[in-house]
């Protein structure tokens, strides 16, 4: 009989002591998801400020005559409009802002910008898909020269 009390005492026991593991365990856990949450709840300054300035950028290109030329284009090209000339508001202002006067690569980069940006909007009221094709080709090979004068810049 008594040896059947031990064995009941050992039982209890060991309960006791996995319930005391698993409030180790579980304060343990707890302390790690707050600390992770006040942690990852800090505002990365950097991000903010870059999407205040990507705001600012789009709110500069919406003031241009580019976007109010929007309203003639078709809706299956607003899209490819929109894109297309973002891209070249934008490269001419960087441009612009890393070139000197006698810079003859930002010279040249800026004066196919204009041919660009002048032949999106004569074409884009009458999209022809070779056209696309080939204004793409040619807008890929200028953006890779701009790459490479940011590179160098």
């Amino acid at each position: 009989m008594n040896d059947i009390k031990k064995i009941e005492d050992n039982s209890n026991k060991a309960q006791n002591y996995i319930s005391h593991e698993m409030l180790a365990l579980f304060v343990f856990s707890i302390l790690v998801f707050g600390f992770n949450g006040v942690y990852l709840n800090q505002p990365d300054e950097q991000k903010i400020n870059d999407l205040k300035s990507s705001i600012d950028r789009v709110n500069q290109f919406a003031k241009t005559e580019e976007s109010d030329f929007l309203k003639q284009v078709k809706p299956e090209f607003k899209k490819f409009y929109l894109k297309v000339s973002f891209f070249l508001f934008e490269s001419m202002d960087k441009i612009k802002s890393k070139s000197t006067e006698s810079d003859l690569v930002a010279k040249k980069l800026l004066l196919e910008n204009k041919t660009f940006r002048e032949e999106l909007m004569n074409q884009i009221s009458n999209v022809d898909i070779k056209w696309q094709k080939d204004f793409y080709a040619r807008l890929t090979k200028y953006h890779l020269e701009y790459l490479d004068f940011l590179k160098i810049k």
